[in-house]
């Protein structure tokens, strides 16, 4: 717990009051007290599962040069170049008289 950051010991806190494993009293300073339920926890006869808070996740590399970068790996640039579009000629359509 010692490694723990604070908002996510007031999570697992507010989990275990949500679940009925802990209660609040409503004085000018709460405090936490345990519960019959908690009791049967603490004996073994009860299991208890807690959500893990999400986490942020750190980006691996900036999105920003992503297009230069792939330049790179383009080896023949025709192959990918948009198809050229017919010529008149191949478009004309043929008389019949």
């Amino acid at each position: 717990m010692k490694g723990t950051a604070r908002p996510a010991l007031t999570n697992m806190l507010y989990q275990l009051i949500d679940d009925g494993l802990l209660e609040r009293t409503t004085d000018e300073r709460p405090v936490l007290r345990l519960t019959d339920a908690s009791r049967e926890v603490l004996r073994g006869n009860r299991s208890v599962r807690l959500l893990q808070p999400k986490t942020k996740v750190k980006k691996l590399a900036s999105t920003k040069n992503l297009g230069k970068r792939r330049r790179w790996f383009v080896r023949n640039p025709a192959q990918f170049a948009p198809p050229t579009p017919p010529t008149n000629a191949a478009c004309r359509r043929t008389s019949f008289q």
